[in-house]
């Protein structure tokens, strides 16, 4: 229930004005009142961390000029409902790199395809994997599974030629519980592996607030990966499950991690077809420290 937490925290808020402004009898409208107002402090207290978090302003670095521009994307596969309209929302961005997700089916295929007219470069159009990473610039891909976890990596540079290689990844959903804690214990142990400059992203279905997240992060952390993206909702964008799509975005579930890169900005760009929003992060790499 931890994913769901801010929501927590606006229903227990509602049952408490409810609960003082219509319910007569007393004592009633004391339990009541006071069983709202744990469950709005329980809530709070587990989102605030977060959205503390993306207020603060990122740790100051040696930014050189250069800029990566990376755009984070679940294109919904088969249920895409505008692939045209999904790539000129990314291409209005300006990416360097896109990291996709769901691509392989009906419109999703549209949508990788009408990225790679720009971004012709990245892992291969024919893979079986529905996670994919393609970049502007020429680099070497390489394609791996474990533990049902399908990393898509490319290794290229940036406009001026600093290294960096690109992760694209999709967790199943956390319940049950052991399907995608093997995903994540892999994800750190294939990370490990990898030296230098790195950008993971992917559709991780996680929240920030969640367990599972806290766990990932630290240890992501450990091997220098942060999370740049805080309290960036995402999902849903578009009608789920047979239910009308919500006017703003419910849950963070898209992130991106990063390593020896400084973050310039970060931002959810519009609704497109797809049920999750884009999101963009601009980083910059990082000069070594002077001797």
């Amino acid at each position: 229930f931890a994913h769901f937490a801010p929501w927590i925290a606006l229903t227990a808020l509602g049952g408490l004005a409810g609960s003082l402004a219509l319910v007569q009898w007393r004592r009633l409208r004391r339990v009541l009142a006071v069983w709202a107002a744990c469950g709005l402090l329980g809530a709070v207290a587990v989102v605030a961390p977060e959205l503390a978090a993306a207020t603060r302003s990122p740790p100051p670095a040696r930014p050189t000029g250069d800029t990566l521009r990376i755009v984070q994307y679940n294109a919904f596969g088969t249920w895409n409902r505008d692939p045209e309209g999904s790539a000129r929302v990314i291409l209005a961005a300006n990416p360097d790199i896109i990291l996709l997700q769901e691509v392989r089916r009906g419109a999703g295929d549209r949508v990788e395809r009408l990225l790679r007219r720009t971004h012709p470069h990245g892992t291969p159009a024919d893979s079986r994997s529905h996670a994919v990473v393609l970049s502007r610039r020429p680099g070497a891909a390489e394609e791996t599974v474990a533990d049902g976890l399908w990393l898509a990596r490319f290794r290229t540079r940036t406009a001026g030629g600093a290294p960096v290689t690109a992760v694209s990844l999709h967790y199943v959903w956390p319940d049950p519980l052991e399907p995608q804690a093997g995903q994540r214990r892999s994800l750190a142990r294939r990370a490990a592996t990898l030296e230098g400059p790195l950008v993971v992203g992917g559709d991780f279905n996680l929240t920030p607030w969640s367990a599972a997240m806290r766990r990932q992060d630290g240890a992501l952390g450990r091997l220098g990966l942060t999370r740049r993206t805080r309290a960036v909702f995402s999902w849903p964008a578009q009608p789920v499950m047979g239910l009308a799509a919500p006017p703003f975005a419910l849950l963070p579930i898209d992130h991106v991690y990063a390593r020896g890169l400084a973050t310039a900005e970060v931002r959810r760009l519009p609704r497109t077809g797809s049920d999750h929003h884009p999101v963009l992060v601009v980083l910059k790499p990082v000069s070594p420290p002077s001797p």
